[in-house]
This record gives C-alpha cells, structure tokens and sequence, in this order.
C-alpha cells in the first residue's frame, strides 16, 4: 500500500502532469519523497518487528533473534529505493489495475535475477551486494527519471 496504490492513484488522477506544470517541482523530487516516505515506514516496521521481537524473547526460551545491523539498514535502504522506482515505473506504464501483478512480477525478476546471478558466478560477499544492488537504483533511478521527462508515458483512464 505505500508504495504502488498511491503512484498509480496519482498517475489515474493526473497528479504528475499537475508536478510538469509547475516548474518549482523536478522530478527527481518525486522520486526522493516517495522514497523518504517509504523508507521511513519500512524503518519504523523494522523497529517495531525488533521490539516484539524482544518483548518475546523475555517469554520464549528459543526465539530467534533479530539484530538491526548496518548491513540491513542499507540492503533496506536500496530495496525501498528499487521498490519506489518499480512502482512509479509500473504506474506510469500501466494505470489499470494489473500494474500490481507487472509490480509484483518486476520486484520478484530483480531480485531473484540479481540473486542468481551472484550465485551463478560464486560471487559472494556484503560488499558486492550493496554494489549490485546499487547498481539496478542507478538503473532504474535512470529509467525513472527518462520517464517523467516524457510526457507521453503519462496516461490517464
């Protein structure tokens, strides 16, 4: 819900083309504050899901524990960014209803794909994990960015 509803109420209600007619607006804004936005949801979810966690570890002998590392802050990081220029792209493309499958689909392709790919090659380490999955947000900030410059990939019901 935080992330592709309301790109594709905003693109169906023709918010972009309000964001193109204001010159003070980029954007690279749009993209910057939906991912704010969703990076702070994901980081209070984080937080809360680490608090029942150890609210349980008080009353159950084998929990699992859950540790909030630098490594996860910044996979998470990247993953709300991928994920808000896969649902801006998948809005923009498609404003009916099926762009929650194309968005579904395109987040499970990206990371299975970035996945296997690491596997394939026996590539394994945090570093080059970040490193890849910086590189699809560079992508996909780039592709993102082509697309709202072109008027015509906004389409309205």
């Amino acid at each position: 819900e935080t992330t592709l509803s309301p790109v594709r109420r905003g693109v169906r209600d023709g918010v972009f083309e309000k964001y193109f007619i204001n010159e003070n607006i980029k954007n690279y804004e749009i993209l910057i504050s939906k991912f704010i936005i969703n990076f702070v949801f994901a980081m209070i979810i984080t937080l809360i899901i680490y608090l029942i966690n150890n609210i349980l570890g008080v009353f159950v002998i084998d929990q699992i524990k859950f540790v909030i590392t630098t490594r996860l802050v910044i996979i998470l990081c990247l993953s709300c960014f991928i994920g808000t220029s896969l649902a801006i792209i998948n809005s923009i493309v498609t404003t009916d209803e099926n762009n929650a499958i194309s968005y579904i689909f395109s987040v499970t392709l990206i990371y299975l794909g970035t996945y296997k790919i690491l596997e394939i090659f026996n590539l394994k380490g945090i570093l080059l994990e970040i490193f890849a999955l910086g590189l699809i947000c560079v992508i996909l900030a780039k592709v993102t960015m082509k697309m709202l410059n072109n008027n015509r990939f906004i389409k309205r019901d």
